[in-house]
C-alpha cells in the first residue's frame, strides 16, 4: 500500500503543477475578517483572501476560530505504528475484529515495512490499551515492535448532516467531520470534500451569491445520505461485534462487498438493509 508521506507529497506536486503555492515551516497564529476578505497571521508573515477553505484536521483550530463551536461529530481514537522491515514481500491486507472493542485492528504492507493499528469506532467505546492490542496483535506476524515509530490521534467520524460554510469560509476534509462511521475512511470523504469546496469558491468568485450554501447542501446531499447509512450499519454492527463479524464479514462475498464500498463502487445503501436484517434474523432473546 502507498505511504502516507509519499501519497500526500504527490498531491502536493499536483496542486503546485497547478499554480498552488506550498509555504513550509508556517504556522497560522490567527485568522480575522476584514472587509471583504481574510487576513491570516502566522509565526512568518501575513497573507490575505477573498475565500478561506479550512481543512487543517482533527487537531486544527481553524473551525473554532470560525465559530463553529458545536460540530455534530463522533470522536474515535486510533493508535499506528510503522515497523520497518527490509525486503518485505507480503502484499496482504489483514484485519481484525476480535481484539479491539467496538473497532479493529489492521495490517497494511508496504514497500518498506508495515503498518500496524488499532482503532475504536463505535459509540459505546470501553478504555483499552492500544499499544499492548497492537503489541499482541504484532507477535502473530512475528513483527519487532521495538523500532516502530507510534502516531496516535483523534477522528472525527460523520454524525449528521450540519452547515459547513461561514462568511467566506468553508469547512472540508476532516475538519468537516466527514469521515466515515462505520469504516472510519477519511482519504477518499476529505478528497472529495475538497474537491466540492474548491467548486464552491470558484463558483463564488464568479459571483454566484448561494455558492458556498449550496456547498453545504452538496455535501449533505451526495455523501451525508451515504453516511446516514453507513452509521445505521455502525451501531447495530458494533453492539454486535462478534455475531456481526461471523454472520455478515465471514459470508464469501464479504470481501468482495467492502472492496467496491472502499472504491466508491457501492454505496452503503445497497447493504444496509440487508446486512441489518441477517444480524437481527441471528440474535436470540
Amino acid at each position: 500500500m502507498v505511504k502516507r508521506d509519499i501519497f500526500d507529497h504527490f498531491l502536493v506536486q499536483q496542486s503546485q503543477k497547478n499554480g498552488a503555492k506550498i509555504q513550509d515551516n508556517t504556522e497560522v497564529t490567527g485568522i480575522e475578517f476584514k472587509s471583504d476578505r481574510w487576513l491570516i497571521n502566522t509565526n512568518q508573515e501575513s497573507f490575505t483572501g477573498h475565500y478561506l477553505i479550512a481543512a487543517d484536521g482533527s487537531k486544527g483550530k481553524m473551525s473554532k476560530w470560525l465559530g463553529f463551536q458545536r460540530q455534530k461529530k463522533l470522536v474515535a481514537g486510533a493508535l499506528e505504528l510503522e515497523i520497518p522491515v527490509e525486503n518485505q514481500t507480503d502484499i496482504n491486507i489483514y484485519f481484525e475484529l476480535g481484539l479491539a472493542h467496538s473497532g479493529y485492528v489492521w495490517n497494511f504492507p508496504k514497500a518498506d515495512g508495515f503498518s500496524l493499528g488499532a482503532g475504536a469506532f463505535g459509540k459505546k467505546r470501553k478504555a483499552q490499551n492500544f499499544k499492548n492490542i497492537i503489541r499482541d496483535y504484532g507477535t502473530m506476524f512475528k513483527l519487532d515492535l521495538a523500532t516502530a515509530t507510534e502516531s496516535g490521534h483523534p477522528i472525527f467520524l460523520w454524525n449528521g448532516d450540519q452547515k459547513l460554510h461561514t462568511q467566506n469560509a468553508v469547512l472540508a476534509g476532516e475538519a468537516a467531520c466527514v469521515v466515515d462511521p462505520f469504516s472510519a475512511e477519511g482519504i477518499r470523504p476529505s478528497i472529495f470534500s475538497g474537491m466540492k469546496a474548491a467548486e464552491a469558491i470558484d463558483k463564488a468568485l464568479a459571483n454566484q451569491i448561494d455558492a458556498l450554501e449550496q456547498y453545504s447542501e452538496t455535501i449533505s446531499q451526495e455523501w451525508g445520505k451515504e453516511m446516514s447509512s453507513a452509521q445505521r450499519l455502525a451501531q447495530v454492527f458494533w453492539r454486535f461485534q462478534k455475531l456481526g463479524y461471523q454472520v455478515v464479514l465471514q459470508r464469501p462475498s464479504a470481501i468482495a462487498t467492502m472492496t467496491r464500498l472502499f472504491c466508491g463502487e457501492l454505496q452503503y445503501s445497497d447493504i444496509v438493509n440487508r446486512a441489518i436484517s441477517l444480524l437481527e434474523s441471528s440474535l436470540t432473546f
